[in-house]
């Protein structure tokens, strides 16, 4: 039904219109005519939390969010990650999970301020413990890694940033990822980027 209530708005009927279309298909809505859906973008998508009994709140969030934000942390992209706001995830069904990552974009950028902060989100959005030690113990390999790259010890930063990329994702293609990742912190690190 949510489905079809969503192609409904999505041609910007009217609430009225919404109401006899419903009347017409033997349905009863809830939905009161006077509160007027909100729809941010063609991928809106209702926030199950937002239904009241006094009718459905329309919330849209970015659905691709979750895949970017990986993507980032993946590949060690700490400035886009960490440039996620806390808006931007407020109502997205995957929010613990994306507050997480954007705390460790912040922790590789050293804002341990903003790390906490987003620790907090995460925790108070329901995010287990495990995947937060998870993240944060990958973030301090990644930081061992840069360590042992700025050392100069590239095959030692290899091995730091493939466990760290093991911990926080378990399962992911470490070869290809951890070897993304030494690119990607290396041009951090400003030294030239070779495979």
């Amino acid at each position: 039904m949510f489905n079809w209530l969503l192609r409904l708005f999505r041609k910007a009927q009217p609430s009225e219109d919404l109401q006899s279309s419903l009347a017409e298909k033997g349905m009863h809505s809830s939905v009161d005519p006077s509160r007027e859906a909100s729809v941010v973008n063609r991928e809106a998508t209702i926030d199950t939390e937002a239904i009241t009994p006094e009718g459905v709140s329309w919330v849209a969030f970015d659905e691709s969010l979750l895949e970017r934000a990986r993507t980032q942390w993946q590949f060690g992209d700490w400035e886009s990650l960490a440039s996620i706001s806390r808006e931007s995830l407020q109502h997205h069904p995957e929010r613990a999970r994306l507050a997480v990552l954007v705390a460790a974009g912040h922790g590789q950028r050293g804002n341990q301020e903003k790390l906490q902060q987003f620790i907090r989100l995460a925790q108070d959005w329901g995010c287990s413990r495990k995947l937060i030690s998870q993240v944060l113990i990958s973030g301090v390999q990644n930081s061992l890694g840069l360590a042992s790259l700025a050392a100069g010890q590239t095959d030692r930063a290899k091995l730091f940033f493939e466990q760290s990329v093991r911990t926080g994702m378990p399962g992911a293609d470490l070869k290809l990822l951890s070897g993304a990742r030494v690119r990607q912190q290396r041009q951090l690190l400003g030294l030239h980027v070779s495979n």
